[in-house]
């Protein structure tokens, strides 16, 4: 069996849905407009949402906050889609 995360999926749980849905995409790669354009979101709402994450999960900044989802094992893309 594979070993827990690093980080564990706990951290994430007082994220509301959007925050994770944004983190997820963060974990992908997308930048803030790319998120704004799948959510349907402006620019500004992405900025203020990736802003309460890091708060919530004490990243220092996004790349920490990306390593972080992916330790949590957010981020794979399905390639079978």
């Amino acid at each position: 069996h594979t070993p827990p995360p690093d980080v564990p999926e706990q951290l994430f749980d007082e994220l509301t849905s959007r925050e994770r849905e944004v983190l997820e995409l963060i974990a992908q790669g997308k930048t803030n407009s790319e998120i704004a354009a799948l959510l349907n979101l402006s620019p500004k709402t992405v900025s203020n949402n990736i802003s309460n994450v890091l708060m919530k999960v004490h990243a220092a900044d996004r790349a920490k906050l990306m390593l972080m989802a992916l330790e949590a094992g957010m981020g794979k893309v399905d390639k079978r889609l």
